[in-house]
């Protein structure tokens, strides 16, 4: 899906979607995963054209996880033993 077609959709059913490192949502426009803002400026080289047909964009799919399975998922990840304190 193209940036202008999503950006329609994302306004009208209130989803997030995702292309690369970049999400849109009618809250937070678009935006990275720590919620910083992105603008026109980071598509200088490629152009405002680019931007609004660049294609991919795809909807977020959130998924509900208990803590001990969180925990489990990061360590493989990462490779690396985490312990939770309170």
């Amino acid at each position: 899906m193209r940036t202008f077609e999503m950006v329609a959709l994302a306004d009208e059913n209130g989803k997030t979607y995702k292309t690369g490192d970049m999400l849109y949502n009618n809250r937070n426009g678009f935006h990275d995963n720590c919620k910083r803002e992105w603008n026109y400026d980071a598509f200088q080289e490629e152009g405002l054209n680019f931007f609004v047909h660049l294609d991919g964009w795809a909807e977020v799919v959130e998924k509900e996880m208990k803590l001990e399975e969180l925990i489990r998922y990061v360590e493989d990840k990462m490779k690396c033993k985490i312990r939770v304190v309170a």
